[in-house]
């Protein structure tokens, strides 16, 4: 009852959806793009600290959120002190202080969901592609099984560019490289080869 309705609320749930989801799905895109999409990231070195601006400012954000609702600071009303009324309510100094950083922090936080959003987001809509994480290109017409010997020209071609497979081998074609190169997974246990 003391918690209720007073800032530990928001802060609680900061600490447990944007901390731990929010930074989970972020990570996941630092894979996925250029996993999925065959893009390079730009600036690696900042992708490297993006999720720990973002996640320490979060922590920090929630911590001082959940302190200055232990003291009792209502959630709900954009004046804490309730200045200009009858009944003013004078907080103690270490009220003011966590609700100051948690403005700050959460400044810091922002910045750093900034910085996800442009680096993930500028790659995906780059024309520039990764070489890395493409799979090694092989004669395309040893890949498709079932076809007929003499495809269309437009099909042959874009089979060679892709490096995948043709047709009724696409799936195969394109789990291969990903199970070989990032899980390290044999491929003939799953019954792909």
């Amino acid at each position: 009852m003391l918690m209720h309705n007073t800032f530990y609320v928001p802060g609680h749930f900061h600490a447990t959806v944007v901390v731990g989801t929010t930074l989970a799905f972020m990570s996941i895109t630092y894979l996925l793009v250029p996993t999925v999409f065959k893009r390079e990231m730009i600036f690696p070195k900042l992708c490297q600290i993006q999720p720990y601006l973002y996640g320490l400012s979060m922590i920090v954000l929630s911590l001082v959120m959940m302190g200055a609702g232990t003291l009792g600071v209502s959630r709900r009303h954009w004046d804490m002190a309730f200045s200009g009324a009858p009944f003013q309510y004078e907080w103690p100094g270490a009220a003011y202080l966590m609700m100051g950083l948690t403005g700050i922090f959460g400044v810091i936080a922002v910045i750093g969901g900034g910085l996800w959003i442009l680096l993930v987001v500028v790659p995906c809509c780059s024309a520039r592609s990764s070489t890395a994480v493409r799979p090694p290109t092989r004669p395309c017409r040893s890949r498709i099984r079932a076809s007929p010997p003499a495809l269309p020209i437009r099909q042959r071609r874009a089979c060679q560019r892709s490096g995948y497979g043709g047709p009724g081998n696409d799936l195969a074609g394109l789990l291969r490289p990903l199970l070989l190169r990032e899980l390290e997974v044999p491929v003939r246990s799953l019954g792909l080869s």
